[in-house]
Protein backbone atom coordinates (compact mmCIF):
# COMPACT_ATOMS: atom_id res chain seq x y z
CA UNK A 1 0.00 0.00 0.00
CA UNK A 2 1.31 3.46 -0.82
CA UNK A 3 1.54 6.22 1.76
CA UNK A 4 -1.10 8.23 -0.14
CA UNK A 5 -3.54 5.29 -0.27
CA UNK A 6 -3.03 4.60 3.45
CA UNK A 7 -3.61 8.24 4.37
CA UNK A 8 -6.77 8.39 2.25
CA UNK A 9 -8.11 5.19 3.79
CA UNK A 10 -7.46 6.52 7.31
CA UNK A 11 -8.89 9.98 6.62
CA UNK A 12 -5.54 11.71 7.12
CA UNK A 13 -4.18 14.74 5.26
CA UNK A 14 -3.18 14.03 1.66
CA UNK A 15 -1.17 17.23 1.21
CA UNK A 16 2.03 16.45 -0.70
CA UNK A 17 4.42 17.36 2.11
CA UNK A 18 2.55 15.19 4.64
CA UNK A 19 2.49 12.21 2.28
CA UNK A 20 6.20 12.63 1.47
CA UNK A 21 7.11 12.76 5.19
CA UNK A 22 5.02 9.65 5.83
CA UNK A 23 6.79 7.86 2.99
CA UNK A 24 10.23 8.82 4.29
CA UNK A 25 9.35 7.55 7.77
CA UNK A 26 7.97 4.31 6.31
CA UNK A 27 11.15 3.84 4.26
CA UNK A 28 13.27 4.35 7.38
CA UNK A 29 11.19 1.79 9.31
CA UNK A 30 11.52 -0.72 6.47
CA UNK A 31 15.29 -0.33 6.62
CA UNK A 32 15.24 -0.92 10.40
CA UNK A 33 13.26 -4.14 9.85
CA UNK A 34 15.34 -5.28 6.90
CA UNK A 35 12.44 -4.95 4.47
CA UNK A 36 12.58 -3.56 0.95
CA UNK A 37 9.70 -1.28 -0.19
CA UNK A 38 8.13 -2.43 -3.45
CA UNK A 39 8.08 -0.12 -6.44
CA UNK A 40 4.77 0.62 -8.17
CA UNK A 41 3.96 2.76 -11.18
CA UNK A 42 1.67 5.72 -10.51
CA UNK A 43 0.26 7.85 -13.34
CA UNK A 44 0.70 11.07 -11.44
CA UNK A 45 4.05 10.51 -9.72
CA UNK A 46 5.76 7.86 -11.83
CA UNK A 47 7.39 5.26 -9.61
CA UNK A 48 6.27 5.19 -5.96
CA UNK A 49 7.04 2.93 -3.01
CA UNK A 50 4.57 0.46 -1.56
CA UNK A 51 4.87 -0.65 2.07
CA UNK A 52 3.31 -3.26 4.37
CA UNK A 53 0.33 -1.77 6.22
CA UNK A 54 2.00 -2.23 9.64
CA UNK A 55 4.96 -0.10 8.54
CA UNK A 56 2.62 2.69 7.46
CA UNK A 57 0.69 2.42 10.72
CA UNK A 58 3.95 2.69 12.68
CA UNK A 59 5.02 5.73 10.65
CA UNK A 60 1.64 7.37 11.36
CA UNK A 61 2.01 6.86 15.10
CA UNK A 62 5.39 8.62 15.18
Amino acid sequence: MTALAFRRQCGLSTVGADVARHGREATARCKELGLEPRKLFDERWGEVNSYPWFVLAYATAR
